[in-house]
């Protein structure tokens, strides 16, 4: 899936620059933003899943590193184009763009290995060890025995696509996972909804509250979340999840507010353009933070065989929040005539996702769970049978 990310974001994203109409070039990207969606729950569950615990935050912290570097990336290449952001040449910024998910993606195809725990919960074990093996030689640790304990039963057969469905879903919705992923959800839509809003929202705000060029305020505006994953990988490795998720939620909202008062006052007082521009900040940088600790859960909450769906139910979530998140910026200054009362609006969602974290479990440092549910795991496809069991 990751491979196929790769390939789809290059093909049809130089597909895009060809369209001869706006219908042709919704279409395209629509594909690319399919290929996007299929490689990023795969990577976070084969990140989590290759990964000792205790560094899982810094796979995911450099991932995060690496989107940021992607969007200053992105802001050097319009720079150059058109500080102005009027007069873009789209065509060839979109082949520009298209270029690193080549390189990446052929770095993936000779150096990438499928995860073990994914191999071995299907039943593969020879190809989980080589996997693990592959491993221990990269890693010239010739002494670490690579022998691994079987997942309590491996269902064989072959499933439909609408088994399959309701086997996750059994994991998914049951009673232990549905209320954690909710909230996840929640959590990814919340943070998609401020990140996304505020990408939006601030060309057209800060022009009125500050003299600079479009491109060089996304290009600060990047810069600004590298120090974000940086921080979120401290927080992620000093305090338990909920406890950075709390701190992130609070933070967050304490520079929406900051941000709020300083541009309302902006005129009465040079001290209020110190405070509008230290919300300004906050906010490119802070969610990053968030983004960082809660994907990690996303990964962490499910064992492996639904890890990749769990992920990309509660991602899914924050898929839905970016594409609204222009519309819902325009609905609220529409009814109220003030952009601020967007970033109020903000403000008081992410409150109520601060007491929502409460119900989570902790999974910091959490060894990760292969084998599912008793419930799901004995409820067999027909014609399947359970290795490793007995009539007894």
């Amino acid at each position: 899936m990751i491979l196929a990310s790769y390939a789809g974001i290059f093909v049809f994203s130089n597909i895009s620059s060809l369209a001869s109409n706006a219908t042709e070039l919704a279409i395209f990207r629509f594909a690319v933003g399919l290929a996007i969606g299929i490689g990023q729950p795969a990577w976070l569950a084969i990140s989590a899943e290759i990964t000792p615990s205790y560094w899982r935050m810094l796979m995911g912290a450099g991932g995060q590193t690496l989107f940021a570097l992607g969007e200053v990336y992105t802001a050097l290449l319009m720079t150059q184009d058109d500080p102005t952001l009027q007069a873009l040449h789209w065509r060839q910024l979109l082949r520009y763009g298209a270029m690193p998910s080549l390189v990446l993606g052929m770095f993936g195809f000779f150096l990438l290995e499928e995860s073990s725990s994914f191999l071995a919960s299907k039943g593969q074990h020879a190809e989980a060890k080589k996997v693990l093996e592959n491993m221990r030689r990269d890693n010239q640790a010739d002494g670490v025995p690579v022998d691994f304990k079987l997942p309590q039963a491996t269902v064989g057969g072959e499933q439909t696509f609408l088994q399959l469905v309701k086997r996750h879903g059994k994991v998914i919705a049951g009673s232990h996972l549905l209320i954690p992923t909710l909230v996840t959800m929640y959590s990814c839509f919340m943070i998609n909804l401020t990140f996304y809003g505020c990408l939006f929202a601030f060309p057209q705000v800060l022009p009125s509250l500050v003299e600079s060029s479009a491109a060089s305020q996304l290009l600060v505006g990047a810069l600004c979340e590298l120090p974000g994953a940086v921080a979120g990988l401290i927080v992620g490795l000093l305090v338990p999840r909920k406890t950075g998720i709390k701190f992130y939620l609070t933070m967050t909202t304490a520079t929406m507010l900051l941000f709020i008062i300083g541009a309302h006052n902006l005129r009465k007082h040079w001290l209020m353009r110190v405070v509008t521009f230290a919300g300004y900040y906050g906010i490119k940088m802070i969610p990053t933070i968030g983004i960082v600790l809660v994907y990690q859960v996303a990964t962490e909450l499910y064992p492996t065989e639904v890890r990749t769906t769990g992920s990309a139910l509660c991602l899914a979530g924050g898929r839905v929040a970016a594409t609204l998140s222009p519309l819902f910026y325009e609905l609220v200054v529409e009814v109220t005539g003030n952009y601020l009362y967007f970033f109020l609006v903000i403000a008081s969602l992410l409150l109520v996702n601060l007491y929502l974290i409460d119900l989570l479990p902790e999974t910091a440092n959490l060894v990760l769970k292969d084998d599912l549910p008793e419930e799901v795991l004995f409820q067999t496809p027909p014609g399947a049978q359970i290795e490793g069991s007995s009539s007894a």
